[in-house]
């Protein structure tokens, strides 16, 4: 079958890391999300988070980690982005950018992959064959599955690091960031279960012809391939079954994303100052 998602949206983290996106870790539908979206788009009051409150003073503890994720051509990136640059959250991290790390020639992850699926899918300078391995992994979903469960550990442990390298280097300059906020990109939060070290969660969505549209303008696809892209995620959990994973808590706030970016960046700025917007302590 076609594969989920995007991410290692929008072939979700794997689809990403196996096309090796060239970026380093950042270090420094519709009738589902109404419910949760339209606390952003009225005059409803926002009960305040007091993270704009926290100081060079703060604690490590004090830091909290937020997942954002969503659907192929959602804006997610763009709203990553818009939390550490322009909101001041202390880091962004892309676990696409991370996942590529765990790929390094030698490495345990390369390794795994090699005793699973064959020893030829490592080519001679050590580093995967993407083809060879997509041509496996993008027609059985159940070879995709064991690929995730081979990749997805390594990349949560590299994440981890990463999260505990910005905590320690939190003095050094890190501290003067308006929200003690560390951003965790990524597309499959919910399906490799990462939430277990989230503050709260974040799904952002849009209506399905903005995400053909961006995909088409971003990443130079035809309408077809877009579409194949979007189709390739129906089983993504917090994209097929988004209103369910509210409800069960997992997911602590949408973000709508069908306007301009000074929308998208009002959302979540008001957002970060919505207690409800984080799981409860």
């Amino acid at each position: 079958m076609t594969l989920h998602k995007c991410s290692l949206c929008c072939l979700l983290l794997l689809h990403n890391t196996i096309a090796w996106v060239n970026q380093q870790p950042t270090r420094f539908v519709a009738s589902q999300t109404a419910r949760m979206a339209s606390k952003s788009n009225s005059g409803e009051q926002h009960h305040s988070s007091d993270l704009s409150n926290a100081t060079e003073s703060s604690t490590t503890d004090s830091i909290r980690i937020l997942g954002v994720g969503g659907g192929i051509g959602s804006g997610k990136s763009t709203a990553c982005k818009l939390l550490a640059n322009e909101l001041g959250c202390m880091a962004h991290i892309d676990a696409d950018a991370v996942a590529h790390t765990v790929y390094q020639p030698g490495s345990q992850c390369i390794r795994d992959i090699a005793k699973q699926f064959d020893s030829g899918i490592v080519q001679e300078n050590g580093e995967i064959d993407r083809k060879k391995l997509g041509s496996i992994v993008f027609s059985d979903r159940g070879e995709m599955k064991k690929l995730e469960a081979i990749v997805w550990p390594h990349t949560k442990g590299a994440i981890l690091r990463e999260i505990e390298t910005i905590k320690s280097e939190k003095g050094n300059g890190r501290a003067q960031c308006k929200y003690p906020v560390i951003v965790v990109e990524a597309a499959m939060l919910l399906d490799a279960d990462w939430n277990d070290f989230l503050n709260g969660l974040w799904i952002v969505t849009t209506h399905a012809d903005n995400a053909l549209k961006r995909l088409m303008e971003t990443r130079n696809l035809s309408q077809e391939e877009a579409q194949k892209r979007i189709d390739a995620q129906v089983t993504r959990r917090g994209v097929c079954n988004l209103a369910e994973e509210i409800d069960r808590g997992l997911v602590s706030a949408v973000i709508e994303n069908n306007g301009d970016t000074k929308k998208l960046l009002n959302t979540l700025a008001i957002k970060l100052e919505d207690k409800d917007s984080w799981y409860k302590l």
